[in-house]
């Protein structure tokens, strides 16, 4: 078949599926295939993607450079 590809998803997206396959086996439908494996699925850590760049504090905007001054 195809190639398969590894997406990340998020702790309330395993779940939402979760609930969908609940549902579906509730009412005797034949749950989503997908929906089965996103169930099934591990989420991925928040801490695994790129460090962000933080915004600088009121306190460090607020700080005159140290370079160049002089009391």
């Amino acid at each position: 078949m195809g190639e398969r590809q590894v997406v990340k998803v998020s702790v309330l997206q395993v779940e939402a599926a979760q609930l969908a396959v609940k549902v579906a086996k509730k009412f005797g439908w034949e749950p989503n295939p997908l929906m089965v494996r996103i169930a099934n699925a591990k989420p991925a850590d928040e801490d695994d993607d790129e460090p962000e760049e933080s915004e600088p504090t009121e306190a460090e905007e607020s700080e005159p450079a140290a370079e160049g001054q002089c009391d």
